[in-house]
């Protein structure tokens, strides 16, 4: 394993310094690293509650005690950041750019972002992510860790722009960085982040943001209610998300005796200064649902005018939203202000789905136990019909869109979101598709979509590979969802490969190296391609958006999206493919280039590490399939739907071969992930690579006989 201090010595970032390398979770196709900023900047130990602080219990639904392990701590100081890799899958055309992907509040990447990641990987992307030390933590610290990740990814893949998918929260982070062009930008916003961070440098290509709140949201001080679940009030365990109260008094503020201090939780505290630099005061977009008649039971929203406008109510005391936006340095009107570099060429992507549903998102079903326990399926029926009736067939006129939802919904196991105003559940529809801050200086939106179906966590989510997942009750387990792999399945609600074709079409895929070695710039179109690159041929996929047949092939993906022969991915380290290695010297941490046998042992690299003897076996089997698929291409010169009829063959074919059950399941929310994607291996550290003819499974390197799970 690597040390500090050794990973300093072959540093190729200044300011950003590899630490160690995390265990491997082979099903899951990530490699991971810890990263720290060696200055301080705009880092500081941040507070944490302890639903903010990364779990040590194995069964946490949200996989924290695998991040908790990797940052050897459960409270890590924000310099700390992990930075993932999961490599482009073997067997496909790879693409001139690399994708990081920035993920949301309460969350982590390997949970949240491992769907996005294993498409990305099967389209031909190296793909990058990160998971912040804190996970509600300040977006201008996660803004200089976007840009040192970025610096990272240059360095490792020899790119010279990257392609950001920034989902939620992280769109915020991203942004930030993007508009930093002016050392006097955020001085009086984030006076730390002015002085210290690094100016916008050129390096991002598409800015692809994914339910981000780009003219801000307001969700925790229009919803008051909320803040019973946020609080713990109501004898469940308090949420990782914040209040807008600062007092609650359980008898009414008229005894003030047995008044209860939650300034703590309250946003305009220290634990949840991420969430204070989103705010926007957003009534004249939406007016207020606390009064509201067409809302039905929904409008009972306690104290709903004091907690927007701040001061002392029946039960609670707020400081107001207007504080909060102060709290969070007026952060969105700022962006706003700014627009992002000129350069970036955004994409905008939306959800309009009110109903989150709790089981897509890896939190299970109790959180609903309680309070929904009392009440029957017909009664939630009738309240969803009178809201339909009333109210959401105005707002929603897509609604009919969610009927794949409602079952859970009336069963207790989804929630209804944001309503008083077209949204995802969490972000408003407006808010996710205002572009008018983002092109203040001239930078363009090349396109954006709304997905009617879809709900805020579900849009990096939903696709193909979740289909086959969700709707397999052996691959699933608990989180087994018929009618949300019903719903992924549909075309018009694959947000995932919306995302990549977007991708893929606007950046030139590059072909693999020849066999002798040699190698593409960074950009340049393959042969057989037009100006926008044969897509189609590279990935499943037609330039203006998903093919019938396209997703996933397993058999080359592996567990998530691994190379079941690790032949175009990276050993534990962050070394290149060697199919890149005469392509300007692209190093690794330890200043080498080169890939890995995927089988031989080396200390500290579970199992994987290069030797001369295993890179010569490898470019050697590199070789070899790369002949035994097509030795002069020709399969690109194929008749499109021939290509696909074929292409779709080899899926099907593959996705048959998922799931043979030797590997036993692990704990906690990533089992569904990593039993459902899981496939026959051989020995620990060897993935198993099943080609396009039914039966024929092939290795890399030499991993013996005998078959076995994969390393616990």
């Amino acid at each position: 394993m690597f040390t500090a201090s050794v990973a300093a010595a072959v540093l190729a970032v200044p300011g950003f310094s590899p630490v160690r390398v995390c265990e491997p979770i082979p099903e899951l196709g990530w490699d991971t690293r810890v990263f720290e900023a060696t200055e301080d900047g705009p880092f500081v130990q941040e507070v944490y509650l302890p639903e903010t602080a990364w779990a040590e219990n194995p069964a946490d639904p949200l996989g924290g005690h695998y991040v908790r392990a990797c940052f050897e701590s459960a409270t890590p100081h924000g310099r700390f950041v992990l930075l993932h890799r999961h490599p482009a899958a073997a067997g496909v055309r790879r693409a001139g750019r690399p994708v990081l992907l920035v993920g949301g509040a309460g969350d982590n990447a390997v949970r949240g972002l491992s769907y996005l990641a294993v498409s990305l990987s099967e389209a031909g992307f190296e793909t990058y992510a990160l998971t912040f030390a804190h996970n509600q933590g300040d977006n201008f610290g996660h803004a200089e860790h976007i840009a040192r990740a970025i610096a990272q990814m240059r360095e490792e893949t020899g790119a010279e722009k990257v392609h950001v998918v920034a989902w939620s929260k992280g769109g915020t982070a991203a942004r930030i960085y993007a508009s930093h062009d002016d050392a006097a930008a955020f001085e009086d916003v984030h006076p730390a982040y002015a002085a210290s961070g690094t100016r916008y440098r050129g390096d991002v290509d598409h800015l692809v943001l994914v339910a981000a709140a780009n003219a801000g949201q307001d969700v925790v001080f229009r919803w008051p209610a909320g803040n019973f679940y946020a609080l713990g009030l109501l004898g469940a365990t308090p949420l990782n998300s914040p209040a807008s109260w600062t007092t609650y008094y359980p008898n009414t503020s008229a005894n003030p005796f047995t008044a209860m201090d939650v300034a703590a939780r309250c946003i305009t505290g220290d634990a949840f200064v991420g969430q204070a630099q989103l705010l926007a005061d957003l009534r004249a977009l939406h007016p207020l649902p606390g009064g509201n008649p067409l809302v039905g039971v929904f409008a009972n929203q306690p104290d709903y005018y004091t907690t927007y406008e701040g001061g002392l109510g029946f039960v609670s005391d707020s400081p107001g939203i207007e504080a909060a936006i102060r709290r969070g340095g007026g952060t969105i009107a700022r962006l706003q202000a700014l627009g992002v570099a000129p350069d970036v060429k955004l994409v905008l992507v939306a959800g309009g789905n009110p109903i989150l549903p709790l089981t897509a998102v890896g939190t299970g079903t109790e959180r609903l136990d309680g309070p929904w326990a009392e009440l029957d399926a017909p009664a939630r029926e009738r309240t969803w019909d009178t809201l339909v009736a009333d109210w959401l067939g105005a707002v929603f006129p897509w609604s009919a869109a969610f009927r794949h939802d409602l079952p859970r919904l009336y069963a207790g196991r989804a929630f209804l979101g944001e309503i008083s105003g077209p949204s995802d559940g969490l972000v408003f529809l407006d808010s996710a598709l205002d572009a008018s801050g983002l092109t203040a200086r001239g930078a363009e939106v090349v396109d954006e979509h709304t997905f009617e179906a879809l709900s805020h966590p579900e849009l990096v989510v939903a696709g193909q590979l979740a289909a086959a997942v969700l709707g397999d009750p052996v691959r699933a387990g608990v989180a087994f969802e018929p009618t949300l792999a019903a719903k992924y399945a549909l075309p018009e609600n694959q947000a995932v490969e919306w995302i990549i074709a977007r991708l893929v079409a606007a950046e030139p895929v590059v072909p693999d190296p020849p066999a002798d070695g040699g190698a593409v710039a960074d950009g340049e179109p393959p042969a057989d391609a037009g100006a926008g690159g044969d897509v189609s041929s590279g990935s499943g996929r037609d330039a203006d958006g998903p093919s019938a047949d396209a997703g996933p092939a397993a058999s080359e993906v592996g567990p998530a999206g691994t190379p079941a022969d690790d032949a175009s991915g990276l050993d534990l380290a962050g070394r290149p493919d060697t199919r890149d290695a005469g392509s300007g010297g692209k190093r690794d941490l330890t200043g080498t280039s080169g890939g890995n046998d995927g089988c031989a042992a080396v200390p500290g690299h579970s199992g994987r590490g290069p030797t001369g003897f295993a890179l010569l076996g490898l470019f050697s089997f590199m070789l070899r399939r790369r002949r035994s698929m097509s030795g002069d291409r020709s399969h690109v010169q194929q008749p499109e739907q021939h290509r696909r009829e074929s292409r779709g063959r080899r899926i099907r074919q593959r996705w048959l071969a998922l799931g043979d059950g030797r590997s036993p399941a692990r704990p906690g929310m990533l089992r569904p992930l990593r039993h459902g994607l899981q496939y026959g291996s051989d020995r620990p550290g060897c993935r198993a690579r099943f080609d396009s003819t039914p039966g024929d499974e092939r290795t890399a390197g030499r991993c013996g006989e005998g078959r076995g799970a994969p390393p616990r």
